[in-house]
């Protein structure tokens, strides 16, 4: 509880002896909100027996450990083809750290490792990173892929709503498609480095009324043996504007762009398709 607590107090803004407002008080309630560590809070100024005033807190902490399954389903068997689970421990250590473990077994192995810690030093400095094994079927084609790869990933803020990232990504890919009668290149390595810039002002993150989100990503892929260089970047933009508070009506603008680049064509698990939740 000790480090939940240093978490909270270093996002609050209000300052002793400092006059206090309504805007205050929702600003320090939504930033205290926004480190995912508390299901609500509440904040309350209130008179103590000498007539002063306390800036009162109250939160209700979430469950962080959550145990999950792991299917595997063949849809060219018809048949289950692996089982296993996993767990994941949110705030791990009590300081918004995330660990997550899972494996498999049966006609595929699998195994994954991720830890996330959004504050590993100075103001909110973050590291993140994944060794994996894994398996997957493509969300259009009727395509298996199989990765094996770590990544890697550090940012830092710029005031609070200003952050960068910077990542490095080495991946193994092998993708198999019983439908295809002629060769196709089904074997991929290359490393992954990116850098990201990310600018927020949305009121809450997980269901913002205000705010603007911009994010801007670079990607270039250092591809090995016969895979070719692969650039991209990709920009989001989103503006969120409440109208009719008493409808609780929230407008939302978006504008999505991905450019790709390579001397080849692009693999298909690069592809981006237009329609689903991301568009």
């Amino acid at each position: 509880m000790e480090n939940i607590a240093h978490n909270s107090l270093e996002e609050i803004q209000q300052q002793i002896n400092n006059t206090w407002s309504n805007e205050s008080i929702i600003a320090d309630k939504n930033r205290i909100y926004n480190l995912g560590l508390f299901s609500s809070v509440e904040i309350d100024v209130v008179k103590n027996k000498a007539d002063k005033n306390i800036y009162m807190i109250s939160v209700s902490e979430m469950w962080y450990i959550w145990p999950f399954p792991i299917v595997k389903y063949d849809n060219r068997t018809d048949q289950i083809s692996s089982y296993g689970g996993g767990l994941i421990h949110q705030n791990f250590r009590g300081r918004d750290e995330n660990i997550s473990i899972g494996a498999t077994a049966g006609q595929v192995s699998e195994y994954f490792l991720w830890y996330a810690n959004p504050w590993i030093s100075g103001n909110h400095n973050s590291l993140d990173m994944t060794i994996y094994d894994q398996s997957s079927e493509h969300h259009v084609y009727n395509i298996i892929e199989e990765d094996q790869g770590l990544y890697l990933e550090g940012g830092f803020y710029k005031g609070y709503n200003h952050k960068f990232n910077f990542w490095i990504h080495y991946n193994n890919k092998i993708t198999t498609n019983s439908e295809l009668s002629y060769p196709v290149q089904n074997k991929y390595s290359y490393l992954r480095i990116g850098s990201q810039y990310r600018y927020d002002t949305r009121d809450i993150y997980i269901d913002p009324n205000s705010g603007i989100f911009f994010d801007i990503e670079f990607n270039h892929s250092f591809g090995f043996y016969d895979t070719y260089d692969m650039f991209d970047i990709e920009l989001d933009f989103n503006i969120y504007k409440s109208f009719f508070s008493y409808l609780e009506s929230v407008f939302k603008y978006n504008l999505f762009s991905n450019i790709q680049y390579s001397k080849s064509d692009l693999p298909i698990f690069k592809k981006h398709y237009i329609g689903g939740s991301d568009y």
